[in-house]
């Protein structure tokens, strides 16, 4: 996924992640808020490219038929 994604700034993401489990109670609750007000509307349309990509993919099989649910 980081080789077909390079734009997404996946160690950045990583870090926050790290410092969000396990710096506890010295998380600051005001940076975290505004990564995610600002942040998540500025990465909305990779992560919508993204995911559309990955439901492309899953509706279609290997042999290139469309996977039924039933």
């Amino acid at each position: 996924m980081r080789e077909k994604y390079p734009f997404v700034p996946w160690k950045d993401l990583a870090g926050i992640r790290d410092k969000l489990i396990h710096a506890y109670f010295g998380v600051n609750l005001k940076v975290v808020w505004l990564s995610v007000k600002e942040g998540i509307p500025e990465a909305k349309p990779d992560i919508k490219h993204i995911l559309d990509e990955m439901s492309l993919e899953s509706e279609i099989s290997p042999q290139g038929k469309k996977n039924r649910l039933i």
